[in-house]
Order: structure tokens, then C-alpha cells, then sequence
């Protein structure tokens, strides 16, 4: 029972994951061509402004978009945590600030 409740959690983690990148595709959709990420390791966004994009919160700091998990943010301590639960690590990619949505044809 044990093992099936781990991976009963590891399953609940990707697919919260993955709800929060459609949701980062959303706006990002919505703001073509800035960045929208959904894992932050800098301190980037911290005490960032928060409004509706799409009807999607997000935190705006110098044209880019935080679609964050406060869950993500507090529990995994590094960006290599964030994409272990990631069902799909394609759809990210790690730059300067943290993890940024990729978009068809390139990065946002």
C-alpha cells in the first residue's frame, strides 16, 4: 500500500504540473513574445505585482510573467526538483531567472 500511495502522490504532483503549464500557455498565447515561466529560482518575481492574463494570476516583473505554484515555489528547492515531476521537461527550459515556458517555434 505504501508504494501506491507514493506514486499515487508523484501522479497528483505531474498533473498538478500540468495544469499549471496550460495554464502559462494561456498567457502566454494571450502576451506573445514575453517570457512566461512557472518555477522561479532567482527571487525574480518575489513581491511582483499579480493580475489577470487570460484569467490566469500572474506576477508581471519587467515583461516577463510568473505563472506560479505557491505549492512548487516553497517545496522544491531547485529547478532539477521542478523537472523531475515534470511529465513532459520539453515544454520548460531553465534560463537566468528559472524555468520559462517553450512555445511552438521557440521560447517565449
Amino acid at each position: 500500500m505504501e508504494i501506491e500511495s507514493s506514486k499515487l502522490a508523484s501522479e497528483f504532483v505531474r498533473y498538478s504540473l500540468d495544469i499549471q503549464r496550460g495554464l502559462a500557455r494561456k498567457v502566454s498565447e494571450a502576451e506573445p513574445g514575453s517570457g512566461v515561466y512557472v518555477f522561479d529560482t532567482t527571487g525574480y518575481f518575489d513581491g511582483g505585482p499579480t493580475s489577470l492574463v487570460a484569467g490566469v494570476r500572474v506576477q508581471k516583473v519587467g515583461g516577463n510573467y510568473g505563472v506560479l505554484s505557491s505549492a512548487a515555489q516553497n517545496l522544491f528547492k531547485s529547478a532539477n526538483t521542478y523537472f523531475q515531476f515534470t511529465s513532459v521537461p520539453s515544454e520548460v527550459t531553465a534560463d537566468s531567472i528559472g524555468l520559462k515556458l517553450v512555445v511552438t517555434g521557440g521560447t517565449c
